[in-house]
């Protein structure tokens, strides 16, 4: 699509990217469609998207969403989008996020 558009020497961010990461996965934290994952779901989910969408062809950054889960704002699974929980504790996935991302080159130029 993007050779039709004549954009294929554009870089591809990906932004707002998440997924919650609960600590018991019930009806009432559920995001979108089904039950949010569990915190080790999100750190296996981290660990995929990082490694596998920044070997694709013109895939230049992806942005996490969330750093630190947001208490009841939205009152969903969205609320568990963080790498932290809200006390600051560390989830799985950060440390997930930290290692995936650790092993990457340190800047990455547009193919």
């Amino acid at each position: 699509m993007m050779q039709e558009f004549e954009d294929d020497d554009k870089p591809i961010w990906f932004t707002e990217l998440s997924c919650p990461g609960v600590v018991t996965p019930t009806r009432e934290n559920s995001w979108w469609h089904g039950v949010s994952p569990t915190e080790a779901e999100q750190a296996q989910w981290v660990t995929t998207i990082y490694a596998n969408a920044l070997q694709w062809k013109d895939v230049q950054k992806i942005f996490w969403v969330f750093f630190r889960d947001t208490g009841t704002f939205f009152r969903c699974g969205v609320d568990q989008f963080g790498l932290l929980r809200e006390d600051f504790s560390k989830k799985p996935a950060f440390d997930a996020y930290k290692d995936v991302t650790s092993s990457l080159p340190e800047v990455r130029k547009p193919s």
